[in-house]
């Protein structure tokens, strides 16, 4: 299919940009031999961030876990006069 593009086009081609699939690799470098082939910007940093996002979702879970138990607390103060001075008082009662 890539050679009916080339075959079709007035002028040469002279680099390809693709997201790195590797049919789209293979058809290139067959097709269209010692044209320069790379990423696109786009993919690439996609690929390069994996890591980073990963970490990135994990943190945020443990986080999640972190401060899923401050919800409740918040209800029970709401529809209080002055939730800080009863926060303080529940706390310093505990002690």
């Amino acid at each position: 299919m890539l050679s009916e593009v080339v075959e079709a086009l007035p002028q040469n081609i002279t680099a390809v940009v693709s997201d790195g699939q590797v049919s789209i690799r293979n058809a290139v470098a067959s097709t269209l031999p010692g044209t320069p082939h790379q990423l696109c910007h786009d993919h690439y940093y996609k690929e390069a961030f994996k890591p980073i996002i990963e970490a990135d979702r994990h943190a945020k879970k443990e986080l999640k876990k972190l401060v899923r138990g401050v919800r409740p607390i918040e209800r029970t103060v709401a529809d209080k006069q002055d939730p800080v001075s009863e926060v303080v008082s529940c706390k310093d009662s505990r002690q």
